[in-house]
């Protein structure tokens, strides 16, 4: 995954912006970007999530767009310019990181043969309007 952290964390939820997020084993998954509530609300919901239809084996441009002063604060995601989410509700505010987080597995199982794989990444930008 491609993150937005929270730079300052107090052991409370400060949120969290995941986009391109996918599993790289078994078939071939789409990207999805998640938008981690801060506060999560009573109602059990921790998050919004959006499939882009593009998988990571193809070459694309994945574009967060996070304004925490607007009025509603707002995330939206894109995928070679075209809109797939949008989210308005418990949209983090606190400065954040960018991380490109590449790991294998969360959990503490190995991955089968052959787990491997290579990650490109052609360019990154950061624009702060």
């Amino acid at each position: 995954a491609c993150l937005h952290w929270p730079r300052e964390v107090d052991g409370t939820s400060r949120g969290e912006i995941d986009f391109p997020e996918s599993k790289p084993d078994g078939p071939p998954d789409t990207a999805h970007a998640f938008m981690h509530y801060v506060p999560e609300p009573s109602d059990g919901r921790s998050q919004d999530w959006f499939d882009s239809g593009a998988t990571l084996q193809g070459w694309h441009t994945y574009t967060i767009e996070w304004n925490p002063k607007a009025s509603p604060r707002y995330v939206r995601f894109f995928v070679d310019g075209r809109l797939i989410g949008e989210s308005t509700e418990y949209v983090p505010w606190v400065p954040m990181f960018y991380v490109m987080q590449i790991e294998t597995r969360l959990g503490s199982e190995p991955l089968p043969p052959p787990a491997q794989g290579h990650v490109q990444v052609d360019w990154a930008t950061i624009e702060v309007p």
